[in-house]
């Protein structure tokens, strides 16, 4: 930053900023980062910050095909940044064309997870298997942990937990009858949504604490409050 630059070459923070932008007019620095706090790299640092978030999707993708794209805060280990400047980097490089933002995920632009034949037919069985019981869907079936998150990135699934896994359709039924029933009684009981979907109460917790972690509720005793 300039403030950074000012104190260690002992220069006012004005006189630090002019030097920094004559280098990124000259091609020698490059600025990312609001006009409040821009933050700068020489071009053989950011050059680097390019290739290795290049080179480190391009394996990741190899690594995970099926995965919609690296987990930003893995990625932001990975360079070593603090949050301000790798978001800064992020948007910039999105900018650029070298990465995709995709929810908490970032991908080479020319990365699309592709299933086979064979497991498009597992995920088509899979998601059929939970369909034939969407409020108690089995919790047995053996599935690559790879695949699960493929369907999860493309939306058709959610995993509440290790174990339960809903369609999205039916998740999003089931919580959309519990904020119903919350709003209109002041509170749920674990038995109120075991009733309502008449389930166990393996299913009830899971879905219940998946709200919790959502923040859509709040546990207050055995109960639950909308937030």
């Amino acid at each position: 930053t300039a403030a950074g630059l000012a104190v260690a070459l002992n220069l006012a923070e004005r006189d630090a900023a002019a030097i920094l932008e004559d280098l990124v007019a000259n091609g020698n620095a490059v600025r990312i980062g609001g006009a409040d706090i821009p933050v700068y790299f020489t071009a053989s640092e950011w050059s680097n910050v390019v290739s290795r978030t290049s080179d480190g999707l391009a394996a990741y993708h190899r690594q995970y095909p099926l995965r919609g794209g690296m987990p930003r805060e893995e990625l932001r280990s990975r360079l070593g940044m603090g949050a301000r400047d790798f978001n800064a980097a992020l948007a910039r490089l999105s900018d650029d064309g070298v990465v995709e933002e995709v929810d908490a995920y970032a991908k080479l632009p020319s990365h699309a997870p592709d299933l086979s034949d064979a497991q498009k037919q597992q995920a088509d069985e899979y998601l059929a298997l939970l369909g034939s019981n969407p409020y108690s869907p089995p919790t047995d079936a053996p599935v690559d942990p790879e695949l699960l998150l493929a369907l999860a990135d493309q939306g058709r699934i959610v995993r509440v937990n290790e174990d339960v896994v809903y369609l999205k359709s039916a998740y999003e039924e089931m919580s959309a009858r519990v904020i119903e029933l919350a709003r209109a009684n002041g509170e749920v009981t674990i038995s109120d949504v075991r009733e309502l979907f008449s389930t166990s109460r393996k299913y009830t917790l899971a879905l219940l604490e998946h709200m919790d972690r959502l923040q859509v509720t709040r546990r207050v005793g055995d109960n639950r409050v909308l937030r």
